[in-house]
């Protein structure tokens, strides 16, 4: 019997990876969410270009020869020399951003839904991820993410003008913005308060225009009915988790990333191969340290640069 030669044709995806950040010291007084201080590199803690630059030696760790990719930095505000010549070092294509009417320290991510790169994809995502196992996850889909099911509006104390009333808040931005309260994807009940919190999302290039459009609709209608919360400036920080919840929600195009994929700060376990985690500060980047590629990237790079 003659042998059959099965050739697989896997198709190559271009990713754009884009880190929208600035480089600023922020000061717990002004705050987007108190007790959050990220300063500006020191030697004792992550400046969000340390934590880039971290981020871009996990990439090529864990990403080496298995897809291709391109890392894209975008700013909004002034950025040091120092830190311009670190992050081309590291790899990033420095894109100016544009600053966009969102409260907190999320508004500038919006530029990175022009279409400014000429990839497949775009996974548009927070400073402070590690890349620790390669995970497939960008073919295939016209919008991921993660949406967490059923959570608060705020988490911790909220503010006096919703009082315990959180899922009613929800399910009155859901009217608003002419969501169906119903299951829309199975698994996830979007008449709750499905809440995403800006880390990371997958996006094909061809969709990033008209998903802007319903983030800038999304925008309008939080920032009509809540104004008010201009007087809380530790809230602002999440208003644009909620228009970016609203707006993934409305799309009816998101799909969610898989459990290991932009996991927020979990315990490491050693029999566990986590692929992209969110760690949030140097206390939680310690808990990764038992990974062999976090490990790697950390004598790779240079706390003293």
């Amino acid at each position: 019997m003659k042998k059959e030669t099965i050739r697989i044709n896997k198709k190559v995806i271009n990713l754009d990876i884009i880190v929208p950040f600035n480089d600023v010291t922020i000061s717990k007084e002004g705050s987007a969410k108190l007790g959050y201080n990220q300063k500006t590199y020191d030697g004792k803690d992550l400046s969000v270009v340390d934590q880039m630059t971290l981020m871009a030696e996990t990439l090529k760790l864990s990403y080496k020869d298995k897809i291709n990719y391109k890392l894209y930095a975008s700013h909004s505000s002034d950025i040091s020399k120092k830190s311009t010549e670190r992050l081309i070092e590291s790899g990033y294509t420095i894109l100016a951003g544009k600053e966009h009417y969102i409260p907190g320290r999320t508004s500038n991510k919006i530029y990175a839904y022009n279409n400014i790169t000429d990839g497949d994809y775009s996974l548009i995502i927070d400073s402070d991820l590690l890349f620790i196992n390669y995970d497939d996850v960008f073919t295939g889909k016209t919008l991921s993410a993660q949406l967490r099911k059923n959570m608060p509006l705020w988490e911790g104390e909220v503010p006096p003008i919703f009082g315990d009333k959180s899922e009613i808040v929800w399910r009155y931005l859901y009217d608003k913005a002419n969501i169906p309260l119903l299951e829309i994807k199975a698994g996830y009940d979007f008449g709750g308060a499905s809440h995403y919190n800006n880390g990371a999302i997958l996006i094909k290039n061809s969709y990033k225009e008209s998903f802007k459009k319903i983030i800038f609709e999304c925008r309008d209608i939080v920032m009509k009915e809540f104004d008010v919360l201009d007087t809380f400036p530790q809230f602002r920080h999440f208003l644009a988790e909620i228009i970016m919840s609203l707006a993934l929600i409305k799309s009816d195009k998101c799909e969610n990333f898989p459990p290991d994929f932009n996991v927020l700060t979990p315990e490491w376990k050693d029999d566990y191969n986590w692929g992209v985690v969110h760690y949030g500060a140097i206390s939680n980047l310690n808990k990764f340290t038992g990974s062999l590629v976090v490990n790697d990237a950390i004598q790779k790079w240079d706390f003293n640069k």
